[in-house]
């Protein structure tokens, strides 16, 4: 009899060590995606807002249109001709965000293209517009600077079936200043 115990015991101990040596392989597995997702979150957030800033919103002559979700404005992107660039954020929710992209018209050729994205966004009110006092303005003519509230979302390690999302927020202000001085010129 005492052996049959030493047996048993003997199985549920070695049962617990290898159920806890399972455990600890899938919590490690998920705490890596997690890393890498939030290391790509980062990349690629980044990435976007750089191009955004440096590239479609450094020449920015004149604005057209302004909503919490759309950006429009005219801008020379290869100093040379004016294009009319929106920066729209859709109201359709895709699977864990709304596309954003970055549409391009040239205004001698009347060509539309979409230039960059679809990249997915978590929220769609992102641009906030302010005057010389940086308070929050709509008027087109007073407008001095913006802000931009960008969350990217990804999907993490999921156990259970719930989508889990990881976000990495980033705000970004922009100035101006080329729209001011193209009006006291």
């Amino acid at each position: 009899m005492g052996a049959l115990l030493d047996v048993i015991g003997a199985v549920v101990a070695g049962s617990l060590v290898v159920t806890t040596i399972i455990l600890s392989i899938l919590n490690f597995q998920e705490f890596n995606f997690n890393i890498q997702s939030t290391l790509y979150l980062t990349d690629s957030g980044e990435e976007v807002v750089r191009v955004l800033d440096q590239y479609y919103l450094s020449n920015i002559e004149d604005i057209d249109t302004i909503s919490p979700r759309l950006f429009r404005f005219k801008a020379k992107l290869d100093n040379v001709n004016t294009d009319s660039i929106t920066i729209e954020i859709s109201n359709k929710k895709e699977t864990i965000g709304y596309p954003m992209t970055v549409t391009v018209v040239n205004m001698t050729t009347k060509a539309s293209r979409i230039d960059a994205g679809p990249f997915v966004v978590a929220d769609t009110n992102v641009f906030t517009f302010y005057n010389k006092f940086l308070d929050t303005t709509s008027t087109l003519d007073d407008i001095r600077n913006m802000r931009i509230d960008l969350s990217f979302p990804k999907e993490a390690w999921s156990t259970n079936n719930n989508t889990k999302l990881l976000y990495y927020p980033i705000t970004f202000w922009k100035s101006l200043k080329t729209i001011y001085i193209n009006k006291i010129k």
